[in-house]
């Protein structure tokens, strides 16, 4: 089956993602995903930019201390670290990252993670996503 999200309300939504990126046409995208086929799909979708790809939270918090990135997609359920937990404690280092989380996730919501994401006002994209829904969000976040 295929999910298809409202335009307006992905338009919306992306642009309060938008904050002040880097100087050019292409921003710098952490994607975090345990699939290692996600990760290459999104990094070859989103070609035109500067894109990170790591397969866990613990990883991600590393680079997430040392670097600066536009946009983060991030699996929502993943062994260990949590989408849920990596949000928590990167926004934490800085604030500034709350604003700047997309969510994957393949649907199977417990309790908590509905909870975290009535909670939170990011964007969720439903595994299987369309890619160019992908590289909408993300130039979306692009200077023109």
């Amino acid at each position: 089956f295929t999910v298809y999200l409202p335009p307006t309300d992905l338009q919306q939504r992306t642009k309060r993602l938008s904050s002040t990126p880097p100087a050019g046409s292409s921003v710098d995208i952490l994607v975090i995903d345990d699939e290692r086929l996600i990760g290459r799909a999104m990094k070859r979708a989103l070609s035109r930019h500067q894109v990170t790809v790591l397969t866990n939270g613990e990883d991600a918090l590393r680079v997430l201390s040392d670097q600066k990135f536009d946009l983060i997609f991030c699996d929502l359920m993943m062994p260990g670290l949590s989408g849920m937990d990596v949000y928590r404690q990167a926004v934490n280092l800085d604030a500034s990252l709350k604003t700047r989380f997309v969510f994957m996730t393949g649907g199977a919501f417990t309790p908590g993670a509905q909870a975290f994401m009535d909670e939170t006002s990011s964007l969720v994209l439903e595994k299987p996503f369309n890619l160019k829904q992908v590289r909408a969000i993300a130039d979306a976040v692009a200077p023109a």
